[in-house]
């Protein structure tokens, strides 16, 4: 019998008033009361931990969405921290009122934009020490997150800073300002702002079709509405139709060559349309325009770091960090951006920055259990995706991950329990099917590997490696012509991969297609003349056919480029005996069992 090498399979490790009500009903709300005003207690004793002094005034400026438009969401949890930080009785907080008037003043819009330098002028204004800023990013479930930061009116400096997950539940409120809408529409049909202001409230109850219709509307009436353009052009942003989205911020820069809102978001969008060298050119736009744009750093940043460029993408991190020494996203991606240089003590020091910052801060503990995970040091990587699932339970990549690790130590049920939990959480999470299948291949559960493996190729048709892994699975049950299918398909994706050709060599193998196997050997070797596998399989696939000597020399050939390969060893021993060399077999016999033993 000639020795072969169990099928390939390759992972790479990866790296936010009714009436009354009775009994039960009663108690069930006033929970959710409490832990609604729990999370702004929460944030506002976050926020609070790094500032003392007596006679201080507090005032709450506002909050706008990362990517810039008109929202009424920000008034609404400015609100809630306000009365956060008057329950308190620590400090002179500053009403809205007198807000909304030094707004209307700087002339500043619901879109906010308030950074350091503007916080500083409203807070003179007011008197005030200190001025809580922040920013909005919508998340799914009619969850938002929130990152506030307190800024010192005399400095300018960002003192504190706090991140967290905020539940939208105050848009019963927007379906009775809609209606009331509707009336000031019907009361003057022919003026473009009000369908903008209509076209904003659906945008903000996620109606973004009926948003699109309104402020095209307005757009008709007023063809040089910029917010309009704008609005519309972030509506088909969230219906991730990109072109149109590209379209209308293009036609807002037309109108006004220097909004950099409408260069930031048009940058998004072709980040994600994969359009990488767009992005940063309008990223850098955005720069341009104004310098101490920290947000702009960072989104050009990650495009560096997606282009693999990790160097330039630490530089904008780092500018980003310079400018807002609080800003954790950027300290994590940095983070990432240093651990795939392999430069992990910069990575943990940055990830660790990161969770300091915020301390609920999932994906900080995620990133470093990833780092610690290329490190080998699985019980800290298990323990750092456990604290992430601990803040946030529906953190599907965290499961993933830590599954990943479990895998590794061979846990598999484990892995398997993770992989299953991320499912659950996200059911498009291809990832996590491909890992469990790994698992269950490891398992010997072939059936419920190949099923794993098919529900990736159903989200991801292109996706290579599932093909691969597939068929290895096929393979390992003795269903060749199922194996040979996916081997194929794999090759038609990736023709440059020496392993799947291997991988199909060795199925033909199986079936007695010696001249197909020997055929697939040859390609491996074509792409990969280094592959000591291919000429070993090559030389298994000549002795069956009976050509010893051209086993020998691929035998070989397998052990001047690996001269540990105990294979290439077993297998030349057979082809010296079936010639009848018995003095070289025994040599060989010898060098193969002293590998084995080691």
């Amino acid at each position: 019998m000639i020795k072969t090498i169990a099928f390939i399979l390759l992972i790479a490790p990866g790296f936010a008033g009714a009436g009354p009500i009775a009994g039960g009903e009663a108690q069930s709300a006033r929970t959710e009361a409490a832990k609604k005003t729990d999370v702004y207690r929460t944030i506002t004793d976050e926020l609070l931990k790094d500032c003392t002094g007596a006679n201080k005034t507090i005032a709450v400026a506002g909050f706008s969405y990362s990517d810039g438009r008109d929202s009424r969401d920000g008034g609404v949890v400015a609100e809630r921290i306000t009365t956060e930080l008057v329950k308190l009785k620590k400090f002179k907080v500053i009403e809205r009122k007198e807000l909304e008037k030094v707004f209307e003043e700087l002339k500043l819009q619901r879109s906010g934009a308030i950074n350091s330098n503007s916080a500083k002028e409203i807070g003179k204004m007011l008197g005030a020490n200190w001025v809580v800023v922040g920013t909005l990013t919508e998340l799914p479930d009619k969850q938002l997150e929130l990152n506030t930061r307190i800024v010192g009116v005399e400095s300018g400096e960002i003192l504190s800073a706090a991140s967290s997950r905020i539940q939208k539940d105050w848009l019963d409120q927007y379906r009775k300002l809609l209606a009331e809408q509707n009336t000031a529409i019907e009361k003057s049909s022919k003026d473009a702002q009000v369908f903008y202001e209509q076209g904003v409230m659906y945008a903000d109850l996620r109606e973004y079709d009926n948003a699109i219709a309104s402020f095209g509307i307005a757009i008709s009436i007023d063809p040089t509405h910029l917010k309009a353009y704008f609005g519309r052009g972030n509506a088909y942003r969230r219906k991730s139709e990109w072109d149109k989205g590209i379209e209308d911020y293009s036609k807002a820069i037309a109108i006004d060559p220097k909004y950099a809102w409408a260069y930031g978001n048009r940058g998004v969008s072709y980040y994600d349309k994969n359009e990488y060298d767009k992005a940063i050119e309008d990223y850098s736009k955005v720069i341009a325009i104004n310098p101490k744009d920290a947000m702009a750093y960072y989104n050009r940043g990650l495009t560096y770091a997606v282009k693999v460029e990790y160097d330039k993408a630490i530089e904008n991190y780092s500018k980003a960090i310079a400018i807002n020494p609080k800003y954790a996203d950027a300290y994590s991606n940095r983070g990432i951006a240093y651990a795939k240089k392999g430069e992990y003590d910069k990575a943990f020091e940055d990830f660790s920055k990161a969770i300091i910052i915020g301390p609920k801060y999932a994906d900080a503990y995620s990133n470093r259990g990833t780092a610690y995970f290329s490190k080998g040091e699985y019980d800290k990587s298990i323990e750092d995706f456990s604290k992430a699932i601990a803040i946030d339970p529906k953190h599907a990549k965290a499961y993933s991950s830590r599954g990943r690790v479990y895998s590794d130590k061979g846990e598999y049920d484990k892995a398997i329990e993770d992989f299953s939990k991320a499912i659950a959480i996200d059911p498009k999470h291809a990832k996590a099917y491909s890992s469990r299948g790994r698992v269950y291949s490891d398992k010997g559960e072939y059936d419920k590997a190949i099923e794993d493996f098919s529900k990736v190729i159903a989200i991801d048709p292109k996706n290579a490696a599932a093909y691969n892994d597939r068929g290895a699975a096929y393979a390992n049950k003795g269903e060749y012509d199922e194996a040979i299918k996916d081997f194929s398909k794999k090759i038609t994706i990736e023709p440059k991969d020496a392993a799947v050709y291997i991988n199909r060599g060795m199925a033909y193998g199986k079936k007695g297609e010696h001249d197909k196997a020997i055929e697939d050997f040859s390609k491996a070797i074509a792409i990969n003349p280094k592959n000591a596998d291919a000429y070993a399989f090559r030389g298994v696939s000549y002795y069956d056919k009976g050509e010893y000597d051209k086993a020998i020399k691929d035998s070989s050939k397998a052990i001047a480029i690996e001269p540990k390969h105990a294979g290439a060893y077993y297998n030349r021993e057979k082809a010296y005996r079936a010639k009848g060399e018995y003095g070289k077999a025994a040599a060989d016999e010898e060098k193969y069992r002293s590998l084995s033993q080691k």
